[in-house]
């Protein structure tokens, strides 16, 4: 048996792992203290306009997920809002990855619980209304990039925790 060296493993394994990567985002499941779902309408020229969607987007590098879905929301729906449970973790409501969930290209998708800490429904950025809708409500709009199996996850992620 020939040993390969390192030098040799290094090439292959680099080789092996040069493939176009995924990107990734973030969608703040925000809820009301009556438990409405927080939802902003995308202007008319973007991807899915005029559909529905929980305001979330990308992380900036050197960015946290929590700093990243305060902005994406602050930005998109005038909302201040921090994650349900006490952690990152913890809020967690999904991750998704079906590399045809946006037709631009392959995003996964990460949803974490939210609450609402102030501001006013002021929509913005590349979204034109915003607004909080029942849960049965929310799943009877046309939503965009897979957001109805996410908000049906979030609202057992929030049966089960009974907050």
């Amino acid at each position: 048996m020939t040993k390969t060296s390192d030098t040799g493993k290094k090439i292959s394994y680099e080789q092996t792992i040069d493939m176009p990567l995924a990107k990734f985002d973030i969608n703040p499941f925000i809820v009301d203290t009556n438990d409405n779902i927080v939802l902003a309408q995308r202007i008319t020229t973007v991807q899915y306009g005029g559909t529905w969607h929980m305001p979330g987007g990308k992380v900036f590098v050197d960015e946290l997920v929590l700093d990243a879905l305060k902005r994406m929301s602050l930005l998109k729906t005038g909302l201040e809002i921090e994650f349900l449970c006490p952690s990152l973790n913890e809020s967690v409501v999904g991750v998704y990855d079906d590399p045809n969930r946006d037709p631009r290209e392959h995003v996964l998708g990460i949803t974490f619980a939210c609450k609402i800490l102030g501001g006013e429904f002021i929509p913005g950025g590349n979204c034109n209304d915003v607004k909080a809708f029942s849960p049965e409500k929310a799943l009877e709009l046309q939503l965009a990039f897979g957001h109805d199996y996410m908000i049906k996850d979030g609202v057992k992620f929030l049966k089960s925790r009974r907050f």
